[in-house]
């Protein structure tokens, strides 16, 4: 339910651009789940090796697990982002030949990618909540992603960068995320230790 509302929010805030900037967004948010296809796939391995591994109490393998793929996400995200950086107008104008999405989709693609390795943090980072029977602290940190900061720091980025600024909102909303997650999963780990 989160990620739809937060969608709707930031797609009502784009509109004011015009259809030029909603189908930018549509379209860039789109590349983007794609793009982290591969960080979806190890959240989705990681939550049966830190379960396992949590389960039988070796948790030197459920930290080092944890951090190896944060070390993955930020490579995989580094590595998106410099594709994107001198490919960005090829990749959009895959997807529409009209010079004003074209820009939208350049805009978000080359503000948000930026943060692709942090936003791959939160994600392997609710993953890893779940394993440890911690579905409570994902469900908070989606929250917090969502409402406390993709939400405001789209609207407050809005108002002082118009478009560019929105999107930066959402690039700053997954950098402070995965900072955060890596604190709070390194403290429960800890906590439980």
């Amino acid at each position: 339910i989160l990620l739809p509302l937060t969608i709707g929010v930031v797609t009502r805030l784009a509109s004011v651009y015009g259809p030029a900037a909603v189908a930018g967004f549509g379209v860039g948010s789109r590349i983007e789940m794609l793009a982290l296809t591969p960080v979806y796939a190890l959240s989705t391995v990681l939550i049966p090796f830190v379960g396992q591994n949590w389960g039988a109490k070796k948790i030197d393998r459920v930290r080092e697990g944890i951090r190896q793929s944060w070390i993955f996400s930020l490579i995989w995200g580094a590595g998106v982002f410099i594709i994107i950086l001198f490919a960005v107008r090829p990749i959009a104008s895959i997807f529409n030949r009209d010079p004003e999405v074209i820009a939208g989709i350049r805009l978000y693609l080359l503000v948000v990618s930026i943060s692709y390795g942090m936003q791959g943090i939160f994600l392997l980072s609710s993953s890893a909540f779940n394993a440890l029977n911690k579905p409570l602290n994902a469900a908070l940190l989606s929250l917090v992603r969502m409402f406390v900061l993709y939400i405001p720091l789209a609207l407050l980025g809005n108002y002082f960068l118009d478009l560019k600024g929105l999107f930066g909102g959402a690039a700053a909303a997954n950098v402070v995320t995965g900072v955060l997650a890596v604190f709070w999963i390194r403290y429960g780990l800890k906590k439980s230790t």
